[in-house]
């Protein structure tokens, strides 16, 4: 299977949205004329079938945590303690394509001019092409298809209960005999649990008061990131809110809190005077932002809301979102646990890697990349299998929303990715899936280290070509991050890596080179600067007498760096830069290698 079963929980706390629809078990304006909640199990004189496959069927069962995949809650429908249906796609593997289908006998519907089916579901799919359908019929044979779950995301397990309403009044209104079918077409997805049907002649309302948290802004790139490369910048925050009931909510505050291990270390609040009733995702900004000194340890970030209603309120659990983040001595990390896996659909070769961004408080060359950790999941025994990996750094002319990045370009000919490093494992006997392995970085640049430059994005790469197409990349879904930070290769470049949401199981850690290149100077090497002093253009021609992996970086006398870029594998190189735009003084131009480097004054007039 692609999923972990037992697996422990992460520390990350984030409340399933779908508990603002708790609301419609209370008080109803709408009449109820059916009910099923399956207490004495599925009834006898329902069809419970596939077409194509006679054992493939539709169970019972009274355990709310049956069948649940790694973080996924157990299944909170009303009365999921007494019954309700199931179907676990998962059980069947992927030799199965399904077709299941749940039908109810004939239901009377005459005098009823609107007829609407509620029902209360734990729905969770991998594949795109699962399909889930409400089939409505008047004979029992042709059935009407109805959408539905259409909210759900591939691979999202954080919902304890999803409540849908369907107005099926086209094909039921005032028909004597309703027959409903509950149809689920896929292959060797999670699991579908259905519980507390009813027929009623209205949508529910909603409640007065249903107020809560729809998104908020994780301000870190990482869930891990090692002190020495800890951005400068301002951390922001934000939370988006929504209304939900039917009822306007007044005096709507909003609050975020940041802690350390000991101490609240910031906090802030906002007000808005009214927040209307069914107004969705109010975003909510925290003015100023916060730029922290922050040391080793967890850091916790909580947001909540009140209202002047906010003790009537139906549903607070969605009220408080609580998160966290590392900061660690040398590891980059986009989670700290894997939740399943990902691959493509279509079995095909794919690359998938994370992104990490190294910090601006130090040189080209004080720190390395070590090692690689990733986790892999396969149905199949795991030994003898070989996965590669590799380390690339990203042009510096890529923007940062990526806008420029050539989705097309193959990875082995993409104009901005520069592999600095690699590496391969070969899972030996007693291998399991999800099992995190730790390997060495080798430099893919002739040097004996992986030497890192400052303000560079990097990709940790992970391989799975050939043979090892096969194997799915164990993942996260409980970290949410912002802008690219998984990103995969599967006939194009895929910036949201291989689903939304889906953070990649691949860390990366780096150490501080102890015999670090800047007190080296390269041999055999010349660096001319013409004209020196200049007014307008610093011509810059580099000779050496091999091919070396080189940047060049020009900084102030002080250390400032003001121009940075990397000039590729190479022997010689001529570049030309506009120094209209530097201010009057001394400049250095530095030429780093895994060799050692070069330097030379000039000044700007």
């Amino acid at each position: 299977m692609r999923k972990p079963t037992q697996i422990k929980k992460q520390s990350i706390f984030l409340i399933s949205l779908w508990m603002t629809l708790f609301p419609l078990r209370h008080s109803m304006a709408q009449q109820v004329f059916w009910t099923e909640d399956f207490s004495t199990g599925i009834p006898a004189n329902w069809q419970n079938y596939d077409p194509a496959n006679s054992n493939v069927i539709w169970t019972w069962s009274t355990d709310p945590s049956d069948v649940t995949f790694g973080t996924q809650p157990d299944f909170a429908s009303i009365s999921a303690s007494n019954g309700f249906a199931l179907f676990d796609s998962d059980n069947y593997g992927s030799s199965v394509v399904h077709d299941v289908r749940l039908e109810t006998p004939a239901i009377n519907c005459a005098n009823q001019d609107t007829v609407v089916i509620h029902f209360e579901n734990q729905y969770a799919y991998y594949n795109a092409t699962s399909l889930p359908q409400l089939g409505v019929s008047t004979n029992g044979i042709n059935f009407t298809y109805f959408p539905i779950l259409t909210n759900v995301a591939s691979n999202a397990l954080e919902d304890a209960v999803q409540v849908e309403e369907v107005d099926i009044s086209a094909v039921a209104a005032n028909q004597p005999m309703v027959y409903l079918q509950f149809r689920w077409q896929g292959n060797w997805e999670y699991g579908w649990k259905i519980d507390d049907i009813r027929l009623q002649n209205n949508f529910t309302p909603p409640p007065p008061h249903n107020v809560g948290i729809s998104d908020f802004n994780y301000p870190i790139k990482n869930y891990a990131t090692p002190l020495s490369q800890i951005s400068n910048d301002p951390l922001l925050f934000a939370v988006n809110v929504a209304n939900s009931g039917s009822l306007p909510q007044t005096n709507l505050s909003a609050y975020i809190e940041l802690s350390d291990s000991f101490n609240v270390i910031y906090s802030d609040s906002l007000r808005i005077d009214t927040l209307p009733a069914g107004y969705q995702d109010s975003s909510l900004s925290f003015t100023g932002g916060f730029t922290p000194t922050l040391t080793l340890g967890e850091y916790q970030l909580t947001y909540w809301i009140s209202s002047d209603s906010i003790a009537r309120d139906i549903s607070l659990e969605d009220n408080l979102i609580q998160t966290s983040w590392l900061i660690t001595e040398n590891l980059f990390s986009k989670e700290n646990i894997a939740t399943g896996s990902v691959q493509p659909e279509n079995g095909s070769d794919y690359l998938i890697g994370n992104v990490y961004t190294t910090g601006s408080g130090f040189s080209a060359g004080d720190y390395i990349a070590t090692r690689a950790y990733f986790a892999v999941q396969d149905n199949a025994p795991l030994a003898g299998k070989t996965l590669n990996f590799w380390l690339v750094a990203v042009a510096d002319s890529i923007t940062d929303s990526w806008d420029n990045f050539d989705l097309n370009a193959a990875f082995a000919t993409h104009p901005a990715l520069h592999t600095m490093g690699f590496g391969s494992y070969t899972f030996p006997a007693g291998s399991q899936s999800f099992q995190i392995v730790s390997v060495p970085l080798q430099s893919a640049v002739g040097a004996p280290i992986v030497l890192l430059q400052p303000n560079t994005r990097y990709i940790l790469l992970l391989d799975f070509s050939g043979v090892n197409n096969v194997l799915a990349a164990a993942a996260n879904d409980e970290v949410k991050l912002e802008g690219v930070s998984t990103v995969a290769y599967n006939n194009g470049w895929l910036l949201d890596g291989l689903g939304t949401g889906q953070n990649l199981v691949a860390r990366l850690e780096i150490e501080e080179n102890e015999v670090s290149t800047q007190s080296i100077i390269l041999e055999n090497a010349t660096l001319d600067l013409q004209p020196n002093p200049t007014a307008d253009f610093l011509q810059i021609a580099l000779m050496m007498d091999n091919f070396n992996n080189a940047d060049l970086t020009i900084l102030l006398v002080d250390g400032q760096v003001i121009h940075h870029q990397y000039l590729g594998n190479i022997k010689n190189k001529e570049v030309r830069l506009d120094a209209t735009q530097w201010a009057t003084g001394v400049y250095v131009a530095k030429v780093i290698t895994p060799k050692g480097i070069l330097t030379k004054r000039f000044i700007v007039r």
